[in-house]
């Protein structure tokens, strides 16, 4: 399901995917995958369009690193 986000990229984040936020906002680069939770949407949304990137989904074969 489509969140209503937009990576930094402008990819639209869609819930299973994985996400990797950039090093220069979060001190290292970490990973997650995109899980439906309103409130946890809400709190980040002003922060996705810049700090993250869609680099996957959990359907994919193989997992990115």
């Amino acid at each position: 399901e489509f969140t209503g986000l937009l990576d930094k990229n402008g990819t639209k984040i869609f819930e299973g995917d994985i996400i990797k936020w950039d090093k220069k906002e979060w001190g290292s680069p970490f990973s997650e995958t995109v899980t439906w939770d309103y409130s946890l949407l809400d709190m980040r949304k002003h922060d996705w369009p810049q700090f993250c990137e869609v680099i996957g989904t959990i359907h994919d074969k193989e997992a990115p690193t």
